[in-house]
């Protein structure tokens, strides 16, 4: 009689090899992968959006879906703000189960890649191609940071509305699904039209739908879109801060930077040895490295894509038709993130989440596309899985790795700042230093963040920690660039400009703070808490009517209990607390 042991086989495991199997297989990967992030803190924008995002502590739907953290700057992304909502009321503050999360899901889609895949190529290639998404480099910024949940949201609720579609007949409930899909993705993150653009295409020219139907698929999601946004969230389209770099550039000097772009991306998609965030750089002048060189490669690449399609529309048709789809698709993601319209940054690794699908499935219809006679070669079938072996272990080894890097927020700023000067790493790691009162590294940092480019908000932060080293002068000095220092929204300018009022009011004699806070005022005549402040300093002065008035001008402008409490202390001529705190009650 045979025992457990004798009839347990390695090969077993994969021979033969089934969907199910694939997907334990992917499943069981995905958590070894992945399995060291789960130890990481929150790093970078997890911070503020999580764990000092007031919003978050209560459920409310009109916040979830109005004006909040994830509902501002021109961003519209409720479903995140739910999803952080219900997580930060179940796990508060623990950082192990935001990134437990965030790797099922990015699993999950794995999982909705590989049957897209299937539908197309054959199921070992499927799944191997399946295995490079799952564990690229490039993926650990979508799965490692928390904070950016809604990319994952978009990607899971717009492949699922377009594996829907794929369906032969659609009836009118898969009809509502897949609207209320798409829905869902674009609430997720803009980026979700991307998928309804990609099932319209895929309707037209393969699939012969309905015209009416992809019309009313289109109208239905894009009206309550609409409704959602711009009626019920107020949130309109805005431009970039003028801090990001390439916001500044007119859009001829953007598009000279598509090259670069473009080689950035198909760069770290094929060598990931260098993974950074918060990626600035732009490309000035039309040099042979920056942009000849980059558009070589462009049109190189485009040039084999052609070609490609020409030998595959001699060979066979159908795969032709999948060739175009995936390339379809990559281009679709890419030129969504080529600054056209300007970003946040200007390249992003979280970025590539939706275009890595469709370049890896353009090497999927290239790779079954060869001549099955080569592969039936003695020990040919042998070499190349070992290839596809190393290609997934070097890929997943390297995951692994730069897991680490994002172990906690200096962690991963230092790594990266070693690598790429930048003026908003250099912020953050002074903002980290700050944190723990360590004023000489933080200084250090800070006045490199200014060195390479200062804004209002990296002013501030020089100027606060030369308070914390008692060096007044130059803190005073710093806080006057504040005033020139106009790259910024002017919502957060406006806010930066409080920021330094209250600093310079309660350390600073109230004649040097009416100085700095009228000048501030020139710049931001419609922010209370100036008014405020100002109104403080007039009072302290004895001119009891200027106070009066400036405060009464706050109070019209923001109604917030402090300001009406120093309202009524100067009708009433009793003495302001020195330690009152206005701006940041």
């Amino acid at each position: 009689m045979k025992t457990d042991e004798q009839e347990f086989s390695f090969k077993g495991l994969f021979v033969p090899f089934t969907t199910l199997k694939a997907i334990h297989w992917i499943v069981i990967i995905g958590f070894i992968v992945y399995f060291n992030s789960l130890f990481n803190g929150f790093v970078w924008d997890d911070i503020a959006y999580i764990l000092y995002n007031p919003p978050l502590r209560s459920f409310d739907i009109i916040t979830i879906l109005g004006k909040n953290l994830f509902n501002l700057a021109g961003q519209y992304r409720p479903i995140a703000s739910f999803y952080f909502t219900l997580m930060f009321m179940l796990f508060r503050d623990t950082a192990f189960f935001y990134h437990l999360a965030s790797m099922i899901f990015h699993i999950i889609n794995s999982i909705l890649v590989f049957f897209l895949f299937k539908k197309f190529l054959k199921l070992h290639l499927s799944f191997f191609l399946t295995l490079i998404f799952l564990t690229h480099p490039m993926q650990v910024e979508s799965v490692t940071f928390a904070a950016v949940a809604g990319d994952k949201f978009f990607f899971l609720f717009g492949l699922l509305a377009l594996l829907l579609f794929f369906k032969k007949r659609i009836s009118i409930k898969r009809g509502i699904a897949i609207s209320s899909l798409l829905l869902l993705s674009l609430l997720s993150k803009e980026t979700g039209i991307l998928f309804l653009i990609l099932i319209c295409a895929y309707g037209v020219f393969y699939k012969k739908a309905n015209p009416l139907l992809l019309t009313i698929i289109s109208i239905s999601v894009g009206t309550l879109y609409a409704i959602l946004r711009f009626g019920i969230g107020g949130i309109y389209f805005i431009p970039q801060s003028m801090i990001v770099p390439i916001a500044r550039l007119s859009l001829g000097q953007r598009l000279i930077n598509i090259p670069e772009i473009f080689l950035y991306y198909l760069k770290t998609f094929f060598f990931p040895s260098q993974l950074i965030i918060m990626q600035y750089w732009i490309v000035k002048i039309k040099d042979f490295q920056n942009f000849y060189f980059p558009l070589f490669i462009v049109f190189f690449f485009l040039l084999i894509c052609l070609i490609t399609g020409i030998s595959l529309y001699k060979k066979n048709s159908k795969l032709l038709k999948f060739f175009i789809f995936f390339f379809v698709w990559f281009l679709l993601g890419l030129i969504m993130h080529l600054q056209i319209f300007s970003l946040d940054m200007t390249v992003a690794d979280r970025w590539f989440y939706f275009p890595i699908v469709g370049l890896i499935g353009m090497i999927g219809v290239v790779i079954q596309s060869l001549n099955p006679r080569y592969l039936n070669v003695k020990y040919l079938t042998i070499i190349l899985w070992t290839c596809a072996g190393v290609v997934l272990l070097t890929l997943s080894v390297r995951t692994i790795v730069r897991n680490v890097d994002w172990h906690d927020n200096l962690t991963l700023l230092t790594h990266d700042s070693k690598i790429l000067d930048n003026y908003n790493l250099e912020n953050n790691i002074g903002w980290d230093y700050q944190q723990t009162q360590d004023w000489p590294d933080a200084l250090n940092h800070y006045k490199k963040s200014v060195a390479l480019f200062p804004f209002a908000e990296n002013l501030n932060n020089l100027a606060h920690t030369y308070i914390m080293l008692n060096d007044m002068g130059q803190a005073r000095v710093i806080f006057y660039k504040v005033l020139d220092s106009s790259d910024y929204q002017p919502e957060g300018y406006s806010n930066q400009l409080a920021f330094s009022s209250y600093f310079v009011l309660y350390n600073y004699s109230p004649e040097i703070a009416k100085d700095f806070i009228s000048k501030a005022l020139i710049k931001s005549p419609n922010n209370g808490y100036l008014w405020a402040d100002l109104a403080i300093c007039e009072y302290r002065l004895g001119n009891k009517s200027d106070a009066i008035y400036s405060a009464n001008k706050a109070k019209s402008l923001i109604s917030a209990p402090a300001v009406i409490y120093l309202y009524n202390l100067i009708i009433s001529g009793r003495e302001i607390p020195k330690n009152i705190n206005i701006t940041w009650q």
